[in-house]
């Protein structure tokens, strides 16, 4: 009889450590208050993968709220950008500068309205001005045939005893 071999996880195991907590939380500071993409701020993190900071900040709820403040406040970072951005002065009668800053500025707005929705969100309106016209789908022959037709189908039924009344 074989001896049953044991299936091995493949990989090395991952085990959140105090100091692999320490790199997440550090590694969350710098993705705050960089333009950086997580990936390239985990890059100098040696112990941490992306897949591996993902699961660890799904799995602990402390790792989680830190994540979220995190986040709040690379919002923050990016509005004080944003902010400067707009204010910096624009050399004279130079097109080019204007576009380029039109365009910067364009992107953070939406980076911006991406991260926090609610807060830094542009408005849609949804009210609606004008006026409704409504327009009868039936003429009269087609809903007179409609009303014969439900009519010979209530008596068939018997849903009522008496046929419907016009109403006009």
């Amino acid at each position: 009889m074989p001896k049953e071999v044991e299936k091995r996880k493949r990989g090395r195991p991952c085990l959140l450590t105090d100091e692999i907590k320490e790199d997440m939380f550090d590694a969350m500071d710098d993705y705050a208050c960089t333009m950086d993409s997580m990936e390239k701020v985990l890059a100098n993190y040696p112990t941490l993968s992306i897949r591996q900071f993902f699961r660890y900040v799904d799995k602990e709820e402390d790792l989680r709220q830190y994540y979220v403040r995190a986040m709040e406040r690379r919002g923050e970072y990016l509005m004080t950008l944003h902010w400067e951005l707009a204010n910096e002065p624009l050399p004279p009668m130079d097109m080019s500068a204007v576009q380029n800053k039109r365009v910067r500025i364009a992107a953070l707005e939406y980076q911006i309205g991406k991260l926090a929705p609610k807060k830094y969100g542009t408005k849609v309106g949804v009210e609606h001005t004008g006026e409704v016209k409504v327009t009868p789908q039936l003429d009269n022959t087609q809903f007179e045939k409609l009303k014969d037709a439900l009519l010979q189908k209530a008596n068939e039924v018997k849903m009522v005893e008496q046929p419907f009344e016009d109403v006009e």
